[in-house]
């Protein structure tokens, strides 16, 4: 219930008042069959801002979230195919992270049977609005061995960034970071839009199934 001292009530009895003013106008305007007054034009664009002013932020709020909840789908389904390509090919299988002034980006690698690191595919790229945040004892605080790194020094960038990785094993459990020394959690941030939207995504070290923080 709303009360006077709720601004939303302020608001609302301004809209209802003007509301009422514009089909009054409209019904006058009918009746004597002559065009739109400078009032009437006021009128109308004094409920567009109105209008504009009450549903711009929630339309904001609804673009973050269903942004957010996007790329969290899409690295979701990119840890669970690497998972499952470890387990069918029973091959040690690494998820490696990027995060670097260009944009955030991962991408996967796998051990084939003559020992060598092949990357799975291309990079996958974060949106621009999104990065994965350096939180404290996330993926992301773990560096991935040199091997992973020179292996990936052809595809790149040059620039400093800080790296994040971890890594399945034949049988598809994740045995690199040690869950016993790092919470296993990789965790996303919006970077355009204010305030942030936060989201997190965790793992399973015995399964290695990655899920959404809300979905546990």
């Amino acid at each position: 219930m709303l009360s006077r001292s709720n601004p939303n009530f302020f608001i609302s009895s301004i809209a209802s008042i003007l509301v009422n003013l514009f089909f009054k106008s409209v019904s006058n305007c009918r009746k004597s069959h002559y065009g739109f007054t400078l009032l009437e034009m006021v009128i109308v664009l004094a409920l567009l801002t109105l209008l504009a002013t009450l549903f711009f932020p929630s339309w904001k709020g609804l673009f973050r979230s269903t942004t957010t909840a996007n790329t969290t789908a899409l690295l979701l389904g990119s840890f669970e195919e690497a998972r499952l390509s470890a387990l069918q090919k029973h091959a040690q299988t690494w998820i490696v992270f990027q995060h670097r002034s260009q944009g955030d980006r991962c991408c996967s690698l796998q051990r084939g049977k003559d020992g060598v690191l092949h990357p799975l595919g291309p990079w996958f790229s974060l949106p621009s609005n999104m990065a994965l945040e350096l939180a404290a004892e996330s993926i992301m605080t773990v560096t991935p061995p040199s091997e992973i790194i020179q292996t990936l020094s052809e595809d790149a960038s040059q620039e400093e960034c800080k790296w994040g990785a971890f890594c399945y094993n034949a049988q598809g459990a994740i045995t690199f970071p040690s869950a016993a020394s790092h919470p296993l959690h990789l965790d996303l941030v919006t970077t355009s839009l204010q305030p942030a939207i936060h989201d997190q995504i965790f793992f399973s070290p015995l399964t290695g199934r990655a899920f959404r923080k809300s979905d546990f």
